[in-house]
């Protein structure tokens, strides 16, 4: 297995399993880390617990030299498809604008964490070290025999292909009041779809699902292990509609997790020239603004890390030729889940200002004003488990 440090990998156009796609460099494997290339390796893969997706060797790591392992294959790109239409009409003092768009979203990204072609780890001790045999030594001695290794294996390669669509449209009237007042108003609607996965994985874990009925919380010993047997694992875990798990919950909102808002932005503004000269301007204005979040928390947290889809196995004091072989370990620690907020509000913006320009001569001008903003509903991490200051 130590030729498998000859491999490399290489960008290619597009992966033979995706449409060409814009802004997208995806990779493949080649040379001796693509498993094609190492037959004797490739052998040994029917004895691994889950199938191999990513089509490169297991990797090898230890303490005392460079891990043997590949990157890729691996494809990360997005799409922003859009259309739209706009239309101003002028009558008497009134020039109107309205404007309508409608966009599809599309985020597509591999090899979120884990190792689904496999990962050996040496370890240094040995039922029958030698007396005076150093571990650096023993650990050495295991790599080269393929001996008492830990076998770590992801079921899956994991796959975000979050999908969202959203609306918005607006209408706005520039109004010329008075000869020396302008008056500006209209309003901006938004719909930003939640992300929903093509793939069925998304979960998110909602307070309001877990339940304190006999059976479903899981008892925990003082040193903050699960005592096996005891709880759902599942329990407050909500999943998308396509792909429910029993012990999990439906998602009330289909194929997301979280709520779509409907958002409705005013804008207001006045120009006024107070002398009637063109040569002084009081403007004041007021809007908010709402923002379209990006997919990351969803694809780091409600895919990669949420339960059930993504199955870990690890088994101990095992060999690279039969890595089933030893001991599975069993994870009774509490495992950390990621959700978004069923009451989940869209963050906007609150913009305001009032400002006087007035021009001296041909050829100078001064502004004097006050700028301000303030955020509304900015997302951000709770940890929920977290006491409160001044909690004893």
């Amino acid at each position: 297995m130590c030729s498998a440090q000859l491999g490399r990998h290489r960008q290619t156009p597009f992966l033979s399993s995706e449409e060409p796609t814009l802004g997208d460099v995806p990779s493949e494997i080649i040379g001796l880390d693509n498993i094609q290339n190492s037959p004797n390796i490739a052998a040994h893969l029917p004895t691994f617990a889950f199938p191999t997706s990513r089509g490169r060797i297991p990797t090898l790591t230890s303490t005392g030299f460079t891990a043997v392992q590949a990157f890729g294959p691996y494809s990360d790109f997005s799409h922003n498809k859009s259309g739209f239409v706009t239309l101003t009409k002028i009558f008497g003092g009134h020039t109107t604008k309205y404007g309508f768009n409608v966009s599809g979203l599309r985020k597509h990204e591999n090899s979120l964490g884990g190792f689904n072609e496999g990962r050996f780890s040496a370890l240094s001790s040995a039922p029958t070290r030698p007396t005076g045999t150093s571990s650096t030594n023993q650990l050495w001695a295991n790599f080269l025999l393929g001996v008492n290794q830990v076998f770590t294996q992801n079921q899956f390669d994991l796959t975000a292909d979050l999908h969202s669509s959203s609306v918005e449209a607006y209408a706005q009237d520039e109004w010329r009041f008075r000869s020396n007042i302008t008056l500006y108003y209209g309003v901006r609607y938004s719909r930003f779809g939640q992300p929903w996965d093509g793939n069925g994985r998304m979960t998110s874990f909602n307070p309001f699902a877990f339940s304190r009925a006999p059976g479903q919380m899981f008892q925990v010993f003082g040193n903050g292990n699960r005592v096996p047997g005891t709880g759902n694992p599942l329990n407050g875990i909500v999943m998308n509609a396509q792909n429910v798990v029993s012990g999990g919950t439906a998602s009330p909102f289909g194929k997301s997790v979280a709520p779509t808002r409907n958002n409705f932005a005013p804008r207001v503004g006045i120009a006024w020239d107070p002398f009637k000269k063109g040569t002084t301007s009081v403007r004041a204005g007021y809007g908010i603004y709402y923002d379209q979040l990006s997919f990351s928390f969803e694809e780091t947290g409600l895919v990669a890390t949420n339960p059930p889809f993504q199955q870990q196995i690890v088994i101990n004091g095992t060999t690279l030729d039969n890595p089933l072989g030893g001991t599975t370990a069993v994870n009774n620690g509490v495992q950390d889940v990621a959700g978004i907020d069923p009451n989940f509000k869209t963050p906007y913006v609150q913009s305001w200002s009032v400002d006087v320009q007035h021009q001296f001569g041909q050829k100078t001008f001064m502004t004097v004003g006050y700028y301000g903003s303030r955020g509304v509903h900015l997302t951000g991490l709770v940890d929920l488990n977290l006491l409160p200051p001044g909690y004893q």
